[in-house]
């Protein structure tokens, strides 16, 4: 297996010394990310702004799927022996 590859055995055996190195590398290069983002900047705001207006409709369905289960469970919760059910079916 390459060096470069995830191992996520490794990675749970040795998790400080993975993110100390991922920290070192980050401050090593600190100064090459910096001038790559000031010169992509607006390549990646573009991205961005992209990737929000494709997952905005993804996201507003999520937020009523959690309200409408947190309705439910609160009128399931004024009858007590109902929530046990309500929980074995959610």
């Amino acid at each position: 297996m390459a060096k470069s590859t995830y191992n996520s055995e490794y990675y749970t055996k040795n998790k400080t010394k993975v993110l100390l190195l991922q920290k070192a590398y980050r401050e090593r290069n600190k100064e090459h990310f910096k001038t790559w983002y000031q010169q992509n900047k607006a390549r990646v705001l573009a991205r961005v702004t992209q990737y929000n207006q494709l997952h905005k409709e993804k996201r507003a369905a999520n937020e009523r799927e959690r309200r409408r289960r947190r309705k439910n469970l609160l009128g399931i919760a004024a009858v007590p022996s109902q929530m046990a059910l309500a929980y074995i079916l959610n």
